[in-house]
């Protein structure tokens, strides 16, 4: 009932704000740093913080408050480093081996949102994909090496879609001579349920070796998310 009472006073806020979207400030492109929270089945499998990077484009389409757009997302939940030799007949040289868990996501998104003011208040929906993989690395014992190889251990394919809410802050507004706006910077704030499909993963310790052989046990659920962002964006 309190989410609904919420939704109910962001959309009368957005409404009641909105004006039609003016030239030079029709597009948006933002960056967002992430933080993941797995829920339900997710969360007794794999109970951690998820951390990563999001990049997104909108277009606010002319005359309304609504704007469509795409996500990208990349988040990692859990890595492991060893060193080992580079082979049995070359003992000597050792090499870092990583095994990292990840998930990328990409979504279509509808988003309503005020586009002028200060302040800019949005609630959105979405649909997309998740996509998540465990993959082992090689490369040289340093921290900004390249890869010698690469392998995928395990990956999988689930559907996911949703709802968020968030706001914009400006902090740069600049104009032509004639009072156009060419280019805006805001501050983003906002939070995302992911209710996500069912799929296979890896998780930490999912991996194990013995005498050169190595094997994992991979895990099966849902894979719900709540995500909270925090980044620049830039409307022009």
């Amino acid at each position: 009932m309190k989410k609904v009472r919420l939704s109910r006073v962001a959309l009368m806020m957005i409404l009641a704000f909105g004006q039609p979207a003016l030239a030079g400030d029709r597009f948006q492109a933002s960056l967002n740093f992430l933080m993941g929270y797995p829920q339900n089945d997710f969360r007794q499998n794999v109970d951690r913080t998820f951390y990563g990077m999001s990049g997104e484009f909108f277009y606010n389409l002319p005359r309304s408050p609504l704007s469509i757009g795409v996500s990208l997302e990349y988040l990692n939940y859990g890595s492991e480093t060893r060193i080992e030799p580079f082979s049995p007949d070359i003992p000597d040289v050792l090499v870092d081996v990583t095994t990292r868990n990840s998930i990328f996501s990409s979504a279509a998104v509808l988003r309503l949102s005020p586009v002028a003011g200060f302040f800019r208040p949005y609630v959105e929906a979405f649909m997309g994909f998740n996509y998540l993989f465990t993959y082992t690395s090689v490369n040289d014992d340093g921290d900004w090496s390249e890869d010698i190889a690469t392998t995928t251990n395990l990956d999988d394919w689930g559907f996911t879609f949703g709802a968020g809410a968030g706001a914009l802050f400006r902090t740069l507004d600049i104009r032509s001579q004639g009072g156009l706006s060419l280019f805006s910077l805001f501050i983003e704030i906002g939070v995302r349920y992911y209710e996500g499909g069912t799929a296979v993963y890896l998780r930490e310790g999912s991996m194990h070796r013995d005498h050169g052989a190595h094997g994992h046990e991979p895990m099966i659920s849902d894979t719900d998310l709540l995500k909270t962002q925090l980044g620049i964006v830039f409307r022009f």
